[in-house]
């Protein structure tokens, strides 16, 4: 599969990359995959440009000045902080061969990956996001600890990172029976006729996704809710914004799948609920009953990634969406995952 880098222009010519396939940074080393999620959402949260840098919370009032935390000489933008600050060149410096000689190119973070990838390998490419990534690390060690790493330590750090993962996903070994267990936890596609809504939320971040009987994507929704310390109610909250949502979207035959086995429960009881979420999950039996064809099921987080992830995404965004079409790139390969099944 040939490397692919797609990127289009946003209004007032802001930029945003499209990953057309889960490798399509990485690429695919002798037919194994395995570059972790944390990597691909980092990378997906840099060229999206929803970083948390100074210059965004300063934008926000939430800090006092903009000012780069490490030199404190400009503001700290996205590419500032990952590439052209002096202590990020310092880092950029240390590594060898194509990537120490592309310390000279400036512009924004997006066109950086752009200028410098098609000029790098799978390898390489995997370790310039990784390198990248560890920069952002140090960043954040640096503000919230108070401990500044050296760049080689910087470098190094990203090298065994890459150098683990290829460890693990050129190990060939006999799943154990555990393992095969766990497998066996997936997503599993609706009938004919109906869709499936998964939801997930945390303490401050809820998401859903809705897909039809071959596993494909109709809506998605993230965003960021405010802070409950309660998970029951959390998942009860969330529970009920997928009814709304798939209601307000006109679904009839639904199954509503969740990974809170106790609040599956109180919403399958014919008897009212009278727990801390009681209001809330009488709410949910009320909606179900107003018309269409209803299924409340339970499954594992293993079975439920994709929700936890939007959940997670949640966190990042300003206020709530909902995608019918040109979904989270992020979010490809997961899909893509359990749609296998």
């Amino acid at each position: 599969m040939p490397i692919t880098w797609l990127w289009r222009r946003w209004r007032k010519r802001k930029l945003a990359v499209r990953i057309t396939s889960y490798h399509a940074i990485y690429g695919r080393k002798s037919g194994i995959s395995g570059v972790p999620e944390s990597l691909n959402f980092f990378l997906w949260k840099a060229c999206n440009d929803i970083l948390p840098t100074k210059e965004k919370l300063f934008k926000r009032k939430v800090v006092p000045d903009p000012l780069c935390p490490i030199c404190m000489s400009a503001p700290e933008s996205i590419s500032h902080i990952l590439w052209t600050c002096p202590s990020a060149q310092d880092v950029w410096a240390e590594c060898n061969g194509k990537l120490q000689k592309s310390v000279c190119i400036d512009g924004d973070f997006i066109e950086i990956l752009l200028k410098v990838g098609q000029g790098l390998d799978e390898d390489e490419r995997h370790l310039m996001v990784t390198v990248a990534r560890s920069i952002w690390l140090r960043r954040n060690k640096l503000v919230f600890e108070g401990i500044f790493q050296a760049p080689a330590t910087v470098v190094r750090s990203a090298r065994e990172q890459v150098e683990a993962l290829d460890n693990v996903t050129r190990r060939h070994s006999v799943p154990s029976p555990r393992s095969i267990a766990r497998e066996e936890v997936v997503w599993k596609k609706p009938p004919q006729g109906m869709v499936k809504i998964n939801w997930d939320r945390g303490k401050i971040g809820m998401g859903a996704i809705v897909r039809d009987h071959s596993g494909k994507v109709i809506a998605m929704t993230s965003g960021p809710r405010e802070f409950v310390n309660d998970p029951s109610l959390v998942e009860a909250l969330a529970a009920r914004e997928a009814v709304d949502l798939s209601i307000s979207l006109g679904f009839q035959n639904c199954i509503l799948e969740g990974d809170e086995l106790e609040l599956i429960n109180a919403i399958t009881q014919d008897e009212p609920c009278r727990g801390t979420y009681g209001q809330i999950v009488n709410d949910i039996k009320f909606l179900l009953l107003q018309g269409g064809h209803w299924k409340v099921s339970h499954t594992r987080r293993a079975a439920n990634g994709t929700a936890h992830l939007l959940a997670k995404m949640g966190l990042l965004l300003l206020v709530s969406q909902i995608w019918t079409s040109d979904f989270p790139p992020c979010l490809d390969d997961i899909v893509r995952t359990e749609q296998s099944f």
